[in-house]
């Protein structure tokens, strides 16, 4: 025998209290894992735009970094300093030391003939026999140890041993308009502390992450 008395058997109070009820138990749950499922992709939604936004942000400053890079190539290459070294009027070494730490270049060098790469600035994947173009203390920066990660392509490699630099070519004109050679600069991006450390404040300024945490 039931336990529970038969609906027949309650009250007219009881039986609207279960007819109220009843529904509500079976809507509730159902709510419920509806508004859950909704906030899930509601903070996918949000996550994803975050991401963006700061990934556009940190895309706007390496773009001024590569207009920088590229602007202060094209003012040595199209200065009248420069042409006054190369005819032997003026000391070539002091002037592109002194136009490579102005402009914050890595390296900065003046070759004959037109560019072998690509012309203008771009973002150079430079295999170690390429590198010749970086000085000895920035070729020891180059190398990057491997660490093993979680769904990352499989290699046998222990090191990234390619430079990945931002490099700008510009041409070297006579009066004449003829070429006497090329600016060759850039900004090499291995283990470039000052380069990440300042996209990290620009996309996770002081105060902007909660627990005292770090982008």
């Amino acid at each position: 025998m039931s336990v529970l008395p038969s609906f027949k058997a309650l009250t007219i109070r009881n039986k609207l209290l279960v007819m109220v009820l009843v529904p509500l138990l079976v809507v509730l749950p159902a709510l419920g894992a509806l508004l859950l499922l909704w906030s899930n992709a509601a903070i996918d939604r949000m996550l994803v735009t975050k991401v963006r936004s700061d990934l556009a942000v940190a895309q706007g400053y390496f773009e001024r970094v590569r207009a920088e890079v590229d602007t202060g190539t094209r003012a040595v290459a199209e200065s009248a300093a420069l042409q006054r070294a190369l005819d032997g009027a003026g000391q070539l070494d002091a002037l592109l030391q002194q136009a490579r730490q102005r402009d914050r270049l890595d390296f900065l060098r003046v070759l004959p003939g037109a560019p072998t790469g690509a012309a203008g600035t771009h973002l150079a994947l430079l295999a170690p026999k390429e590198q010749d173009m970086l000085p000895p203390e920035l070729r020891e920066r180059v190398a990057v140890t491997l660490v093993p990660t979680r769904n990352a392509a499989p290699t046998t490699r222990a090191q990234e041993d390619r430079a990945m630099v931002v490099l700008a070519n510009a041409p070297v004109l006579a009066a004449d308009g003829s070429l006497i050679g090329h600016v060759q600069a850039g900004v090499l991006l291995n283990r470039n502390l000052a380069f990440i450390d300042h996209i990290n404040e620009i996309v996770y300024p002081a105060g902007s992450l909660p627990f005292g945490s770090q982008g």
